[in-house]
């Protein structure tokens, strides 16, 4: 199978190939020619992204060479829809002018005869990605009726913008009455990650993609909006910790009560938590609040990248790691969620380290998610540019699975269905 050829697009968006340069790519400041078996053709439910002011760079096969493009060009990417992991970065060199990306993860891209193809693979197929399966107009109906039946519930209004205007899959399953929906409560975080998708400072050059929430919800507003779906729908969940709002934990004492009311009410369904981990004591009273499962974020295992990406505020990795322990304790079903990027991820160092976190821990489950920045910002912010090469995320991903193959590998918050057997097992003993 042949190499796709370069992408690039003209400053009016349009795009075009080269076919005398074969598309490259990058695994953190490497630049690299990938193999042809790490192509696929875009995914439907994928968007190609130019990059302005990035320079293109293709490969001269018959000189064995890189070579950079012209600068009145621009360099193309693609965006990988739910359940993908991207394998290689973009490669477009940045000029003097570049202000930073939005915040999306970029991926390589390339042309053959039959179409868009983009460096990634599959990590979970599952229908609660697929695109297809969310109607737009039942779910703006839908949005009506909920509005319509409780006009003054706050909660449900947010909701709706979620739907509506930030494309948002959890809040959309609240209104289409099934899977997992959204349920958020905070306002602040002890975090201040560089890519926060809800809160940059107002001199920053890249806008936050989401409104945070500006209340906290009351009891009878979160309640209408819980209960019956755990009561109705299939595969029912209901998440605190969402990309529109800070930590939950910082709610703590407002979810135990939250809880346990929902709990007297039903049995029915799961109530998941995503979170930072800051605080294993709050985690752990809300476990015996009746919580079932629980999501923890990080960029890294290794302390130095943790910090510098997250930044926090009042704790420390450990307090994370103690976290992932106080969980597996408890008996919730406890996910990684790996904010992946290709070199760093996929780094032999990174890979051992992670090999290991997850053998101490007990951890049930890790999510590989495609952490939505500027590469590189998060290069600079890290300072990964001492980084030798990267073995390749495909590599990464069948290491440790072939390690560890007691974990489960996936993309999305799996239901009390389908995991309560496996968090009966302790495997670390």
């Amino acid at each position: 199978m042949d190499h796709p050829r370069m992408l690039f697009c003209d400053r009016f968006g349009q795009i075009y190939d080269e076919p005398r340069l074969a598309a490259t790519a990058r695994l953190g400041v490497h630049p690299v020619v990938p193999k042809p078996e790490d192509w696929i053709p875009l995914p439907e439910g994928s968007d190609i992204f130019s990059l302005p002011d990035r320079t293109p760079v293709g490969w001269l096969e018959d000189r064995g060479r890189f070579r950079v493009g012209s600068r009145d060009t621009w360099a193309v990417s693609a965006f990988t829809p739910p359940g993908y992991v991207r394998s290689h970065l973009p490669n477009g060199r940045p000029q003097p002018s570049a202000d930073p990306l939005p915040l999306w993860a970029y991926s390589a891209a390339g042309w053959r005869d039959d179409g868009f193809y983009v460096t990634a693979f599959p990590i979970e197929q599952n229908p609660k990605g697929d695109l297809a399966e969310f109607d737009e107009e039942t779910i703006r109906e839908r949005v009506r009726q909920k509005l319509d039946e409780h006009p003054e519930n706050r909660l449900l209004n947010h909701l709706a913008h979620c739907a509506l205007q930030n494309n948002c899959l959890a809040a959309k399953n609240y209104f289409l009455g099934r899977w997992e929906a959204g349920l958020p409560v905070s306002r602040e975080c002890p975090s201040s990650c560089e890519g926060c998708i809800s809160n940059q400072p107002a001199e920053s050059l890249v806008p936050a993609s989401h409104a945070r929430i500006a209340f906290r919800p009351t009891l009878e507003e979160a309640l209408e909006v819980i209960v019956p779906h755990l009561e109705e729908a299939p595969l029912a969940m209901v998440s605190f910790g969402q990309g529109c709002e800070g930590e939950p934990l910082c709610e703590d004492e407002f979810l135990e009560e939250l809880i346990r009311e929902v709990r007297g009410r039903t049995s029915r369904g799961t109530i998941h938590l995503n979170t930072n981990g800051y605080a294993p004591a709050k985690l752990q009273r809300l476990a015996k609040a009746g919580l079932n499962s629980v999501r923890i974020s990080i960029n890294s295992v290794r302390k130095d990248y943790y910090h510098r990406y997250h930044k926090p505020q009042g704790y420390t990795f450990e307090d994370v790691e103690t976290s992932v322990q106080v969980g597996v304790a408890e008996g919730l079903y406890v996910s990684i969620n790996y904010l992946i990027f290709p070199g760093l991820t996929d780094h032999q160092e990174e890979i051992d380290a992670f090999t290991r976190f997850l053998e101490r821990t007990g951890t049930h489950m890790v999510q590989w998610k495609n952490l939505n920045i500027d590469p590189d910002v998060y290069i600079r912010c890290l300072e990964l540019e001492s980084l030798s090469r990267s073995e390749g995320m495909r590599t990464a991903v069948d290491t440790i699975r072939h390690r560890l193959p007691q974990v489960r590998f996936g993309y999305f918050n799996p239901p009390r269905e389908q995991f309560e057997e496996s968090v009966k097992t302790d495997w670390t003993k």
